[in-house]
């Protein structure tokens, strides 16, 4: 999984925007939709870390640029802490998947822990990702995890140019 830093940081995110929402809304609001959520948080169901792994991993270029300048217009929405340990959770998978004995679906979706219904997902990535340029993008996330970070004296790069950068490399 993603570990328990990253659930406890999303556990953390998502109680302090649940009382953000109490204070924004009306009390006579009795439903909390997912308009009132995009509105007053800038989370978006089409645009956040989750999509954004489902499109690299197809190479749709333009969902993932979409994705990328909504990030950069709301940069407290997916933190690129938060994108770059979805993306490495994915790639590092996919890097299993690869060297996976020769199984039935259910088996290799054991071995990576995920829901067999997702396996396919995997098959698909596996294809436009081969296992080198699978290694290479694992390269690329901790790089730019360093250098978001300002880990490699780059702490000028704001993090939104160095997510635009970072997918680039990841689809070419």
């Amino acid at each position: 999984g993603e570990g328990k830093l990253g659930r406890d940081f999303q556990q953390e995110r998502i109680a302090g925007e649940i009382q953000k929402l109490t204070i924004v809304i009306p009390p006579d609001v009795k439903r909390i939709t997912p308009h009132l959520v995009e509105k007053h948080i800038g989370i978006s169901k089409d645009y956040n870390a989750i999509e954004l792994q489902k499109a690299l991993a197809v190479k749709d270029v333009l969902k993932a640029n979409r994705i990328v300048a909504y990030f950069a217009k709301n940069p407290n929405a997916n933190p690129m802490v938060l994108v770059i340990a979805v993306l490495f959770g994915f790639f590092s998978k996919l890097m299993l998947y690869h060297f996976a004995a020769t199984g039935a679906p259910a088996e290799k979706a054991a071995l990576l822990g995920i829901n067999p219904y997702f396996i396919k997902d995997y098959e698909q990535a596996a294809r436009l990702f081969p296992p080198e340029k699978t290694l290479q993008v694992i390269h690329e996330l901790r790089a730019y995890d360093i250098r978001s970070k300002g880990g490699d004296g780059t702490a000028s790069t704001p993090t939104n140019e160095l997510l635009k950068e970072l997918v680039y490399k990841i689809l070419h």
